[in-house]
């Protein structure tokens, strides 16, 4: 079975307000969530209009907030800086039937289909609403809705309701990230860096993210069904919600990682707010979930990239309890496997002296498979801020016969 991905991050959904309760005073403002629901209708005692690009509305303190899509009205709630499905509800439960409805039918009307953007409402669909029971069974309201959703003016075609657990787990993820501190760093600052990860049925889990949108998530362990132990290599989109749409370049894990098997989706990674980086599951979002905490980078420890390599990416990570990673790609070198490998080291601070060892190693003679054992070349290394240098004897003699430069990320 996959795991599941939960994260504490720092970051956060602003939501503006002003001071208000009267004509003279301007007006608050609020944020309709299950990501930002964009041109959708809403009116209170005193203001009405559509929401914005960011999903807000204007209301004012004690008011009462309806929100509609033409003649379909949801069930009105008393506005506030945050409005979710589980307000209008009135519960906690993300799989409450009413809250399942509501999610499952914006999610499903989102013009482009990817609500990790924000959910828009077209024009369209305001033509073809009527009002529909949000109390019905969960089975019962996806046939209600079936005419709704089918002529909704999204960009595809759609003929049913994206899925219940889909849904909730969107919502989850989404209703969390709006909770978080306003002084939180944004979440696409925030997740740059490299992310150990922590689960009793994995060996080794990383995830590096870079500031030009590359990533490289590894693993191996007592893998899920079609997860392999392995790295993948490509680019992510990071927006406020978290992951977006992902592409690979390199996927030597199966599904494992940010590939899966959600083709042209969002991966279904879970973030969840905490002061700190370190991540600590709750509730039953974190059963079998991979707790990542982000790595030391200081010194030596952290994430290298080099560039004066011709390898596609070359990147070596040190951490603080001795174990490295190590990862190639180099498709046009037919003397090298693009793969990666896991070790133990030891560094002679006087000297840069490095001494590994291996424990997994998918990338044949590349690496630092050469220089283990008695008797191995030697392997040095240097750091001078954020610059790393490794310097190779080959053949024994002294002589220094290969240098790579690096880069912290």
């Amino acid at each position: 079975m996959s795991k599941k991905y939960v994260w504490f991050v720092s970051c956060v959904v602003f939501l503006s307000s002003c001071g208000g309760g009267g004509s003279s005073n301007p007006a608050s403002t609020g944020v309709f969530v299950d990501s930002p629901v964009i041109n959708i209708g809403y009116r209170t005692e005193t203001q009405n209009g559509f929401t914005n690009s960011r999903g807000e509305f204007k209301y004012y303190p004690g008011e009462t907030v309806t929100f509609f899509i033409g003649a379909l009205e949801f069930p009105s709630v008393l506005a506030d800086e945050r409005i979710t499905p589980l307000d209008m509800a009135e519960t906690d439960d993300v799989f409450h039937p009413m809250v399942v409805n509501i999610a499952r039918l914006l999610q499903t009307l989102d013009k482009d289909g990817d609500p990790s953007n924000g959910i828009t409402i077209s024009d369209g669909a305001r033509s073809h609403a009527t009002q529909l029971d949000f109390n019905l069974p969960i089975l019962t309201f996806a046939i209600a809705a079936r005419a709704l959703i089918t002529n909704g003016g999204q960009d595809a075609a759609v003929s049913e309701l994206i899925s219940v657990a889909k849904a909730a787990l969107h919502l989850l993820s989404q209703v969390l990230l709006s909770e978080l501190l306003e002084s939180a760093p944004s979440f696409d600052t925030f997740i740059i860096g490299s992310w150990r990860g922590s689960n009793d049925d994995r060996d080794f889990e990383l995830l590096s993210v870079f500031e030009d949108g590359h990533y490289i998530h590894a693993v191996t362990g007592d893998l899920g069904l079609n997860e392999a132990p392995g790295m993948e290599w490509g680019t992510v989109n990071l927006n406020q919600q978290g992951f977006g749409l992902t592409t690979q370049d390199f996927d030597s894990n199966g599904s494992a990682g940010l590939s899966g098997p959600y083709i042209g989706e969002s991966p279904p990674w879970i973030f969840q707010p905490s002061s700190t980086p370190t991540v600590v599951p709750s509730g039953s979002v974190s059963e079998g979930a991979v707790i990542f905490s982000k790595i030391q980078s200081e010194g030596l420890l952290g994430t290298w990239v080099s560039a004066t390599t011709d390898a596609e990416l070359l990147s070596v990570s040190f951490f603080e309890d001795s174990t490295y990673f190590y990862a190639i790609i180099d498709r046009n070198d037919q003397t090298l496997m693009s793969g990666m490998e896991l070790g133990t080291y030891s560094r002679d601070n006087s000297t840069g002296l490095l001494t590994v060892t291996q424990t997994f190693d998918n990338n044949a003679s590349a690496g630092f498979t050469n220089f283990v054992g008695f008797g191995a070349p030697n392997l040095f290394v240097q750091v001078s801020g954020d610059a790393l240098t490794l310097t190779m004897d080959h053949d024994g003699d002294e002589v220094i016969d290969e240098t790579i430069e690096f880069v912290r990320q």
